[in-house]
């Protein structure tokens, strides 16, 4: 049955490519270039949120949606879904640091961080050494103070940051090394407030860390900041910070001690709201009830920040690949179905996402106010870094997320021009289709792989495979084409995996997946779903919970559940606290090795 239901795919997909190209232009890589070269401009300024050049690249995508004559398609019949995305951090108030009687000077001397509590304390200070508890190093900088209600001082980095001897790694820094990590044991051990320096014998430039909110910006749920070195000696004129630094390293112990001083601090910040647009176009087809969406996000970097893997570059990441590379193709299989005789089958609903770089935040809002109703849309077809084709290695993500999927994959690949297929995987993973695998909408993400400009000032338009890019763009095309003739049966998450979470590192795994489109007043992490025969299903947890502790550690944010992973083992029984329907539960789970 299976090779018979495989004889007609192919059949029905042979006539469906003979009708596109009698009937339609072929994706050019001439104009894929110049539609990258726009795009991916210094004068774009990296399409960062906020910035001019953005707006620019949405109303060159409308332009170019409306020439090839397809219709606005936002819900208020326009070219433009406008929405509000939390896109930064702003100091407002009054931000004031006393350090043993000495004002010290917000930007200047200090700076409180993107995830600091907001509030104050005057409390007297103690010295923590790195401020690191590591049970697995047999280390804790906490064990011997007493930080209650207290704002401790601590060393930026680990011990033994270039020793291969030392208690720690050594050769490389650890989790604990992490400024968030930080926060987490201040806080853990009962502290108001923590204050970071660097040590006078790191091997780091110190300048003050830019004030810039992530993607999922969350309280630590304790007043936190940088105070450069030199400002704190000149505040606490008994305090050595290199002799303390070099204690610690010639002992290998913990130098923890109170100081003969207070402070008295105030924090205060807001989040930048910012208005975004999704641009959306719209090719009515035959059948009124069905929609196939098209969909690549066209925003970026901007200047750099927190998210770049060049954070000292202050200059356009232009995001040729990342992904004016997918907005190009998104633009040339617009054309080339705008410009066809007849309609297709289904609607197609091509769809340009704002704010995917600070959580998916375009996508999010479409599916929550669809151009084309949810439960009609057959499928989402995403393009996320497609412009860096080598040996003809083609990713296709989200190749389980309906029965049909491989069948058409392997029919339209052999329609040629052919690429060497890896299509595996669900819908959920770090880009726009996993707003609409949420929602029940089988999908798939093309992706031609990760390489060494990512986030990065070079990833520049010259460094593209336009040639491939224009093979992607007509393979996707003919998958969109036969996706219009077929019924899709849609298949949830599927086998065991590690936890989509923030950055690598992770030692354990639930197999759970967070909603990164939970409300941002929302305490603790809302699961979008978990994944079969998981740690979290075989222990009862369910999309939808909210983890609210695990062990004994309260989460407030994902900051906190991606902590746990990074540092309890595979294997670990531990209790999680989850709120279910508004009932507080306690279950066991076992603790799975991350996939790798």
């Amino acid at each position: 049955m299976r090779h018979r239901a495989l004889v007609r795919t192919l059949f029905g997909s042979v006539l469906l490519h003979v009708a596109l190209v009698a009937n339609a232009t072929q994706p050019e890589p001439e104009r894929l270039r110049r539609h990258v070269e726009y795009l991916a401009h210094n004068d774009r300024e990296g399409r960062g949120v906020g910035t001019r050049g953005l707006e620019e690249a949405a109303a060159y995508i409308a332009a170019r949606f409306e020439k090839v004559g397809l219709e606005p398609g936002a819900p208020d019949g326009s070219w433009f879904q406008v929405f509000e995305a939390t896109t930064g951090l702003r100091l407002v108030g009054d931000n004031t640091l006393r350090l043993g009687g000495t004002a010290l000077e917000l930007d200047v001397d200090w700076r409180p961080y993107a995830f600091s509590e907001v509030g104050s304390t005057a409390a007297p200070l103690v010295f923590v050494g790195y401020g690191i508890t590591a049970p697995e190093y047999d280390w804790d900088d906490y064990a011997d103070v007493e930080v209650t209600g207290k704002v401790v001082v601590a060393l930026a980095l680990e011990p033994g940051q270039a020793d291969s001897t030392s208690a720690f790694d050594g050769t490389s820094l650890t989790v604990h090394s992490g400024l968030y990590p930080k926060a987490i044991y201040a806080r853990d051990n009962g502290a108001a407030g923590l204050i970071l320096v660097v040590g006078p014998h790191s091997d780091v430039e110190e300048k003050l860390k830019r004030l810039k909110a992530d993607a999922v910006h969350s309280s630590a749920r304790i007043l936190c900041a940088q105070v450069r070195s030199e400002a704190l000696e000149r505040a606490l004129p008994d305090l050595d910070l290199g002799a303390l630094q070099q204690e610690i390293e010639s002992s290998r112990q913990s130098a923890s001690r109170p100081l003969d001083a207070r402070v008295e601090w105030r924090v205060e910040l807001e989040k930048e709201r910012t208005p975004l647009r999704n641009v959306i176009g719209v090719l009515p087809g035959r059948d009124p009830h069905r929609a196939v969406v098209i969909g690549a996000h066209y925003d970026h970097l901007g200047m750099g920040g927190s998210s770049s893997l060049a954070p000292d570059a202050n200059e356009p990441h232009n995001g040729a690949d990342d992904n004016a590379s997918g907005t190009a193709a998104l633009l040339e299989i617009a054309r080339c179905f705008g410009t066809r005789q007849g309609k297709p089958e289904q609607t197609l609903v091509f769809a340009a996402f704002s704010g995917e770089e600070i959580g998916l935040a375009g996508s999010e809002h479409y599916v929550g106010d669809p151009a084309f109703p949810l439960q009609f849309t057959s499928a989402m077809l995403n393009m996320d870094m497609v412009g860096r084709l080598r040996s003809r290695r083609l990713n296709v993500l989200g190749a389980t997320s309906a029965e049909e999927f491989r069948d058409i994959l392997e029919s339209e690949n052999a329609a040629g021009p052919q690429f060497e297929l890896k299509a595996r995987g669900d819908g959920y993973g770090p880009s726009d289709q996993m707003a609409f695998f949420k929602k029940s909408v089988p999908v798939l993400h093309f992706f031609t792989g990760a390489h060494s400009d990512y986030h990065k000032p070079s990833d520049d338009a010259k460094l593209l495979n336009y040639e491939g890019l224009a093979d992607i763009a007509a393979f996707v095309a003919r998958v969109a084409e036969a996706l219009s003739v077929r019924e899709l049966t849609y298949v949830g998450a599927s086998a065991p995996a590690g936890d989509t979470g923030v950055g690598g590192g992770f030692r354990s795994a639930l197999g759970t997946i967070p909603d990164y489109g939970q409300p941002e007043d929302l305490d603790g992490v809302l699961l979008s779903d978990v994944r079969a025969g998981s740690a979290a299903e075989k222990g009862g947890i369910r999309g939808g919970d909210i983890i609210v502790r695990i062990g004994d550690m309260e989460i407030h944010n994902i900051y906190d559940f991606v902590h746990v992973l990074k540092t309890r083992d595979p294997g670990e029984e531990l209790e999680v606290v989850v709120l279910r329907e508004e009932k507080r539960l306690t279950l066991q789970v076992t603790l799975d090795a991350p996939k790798r």
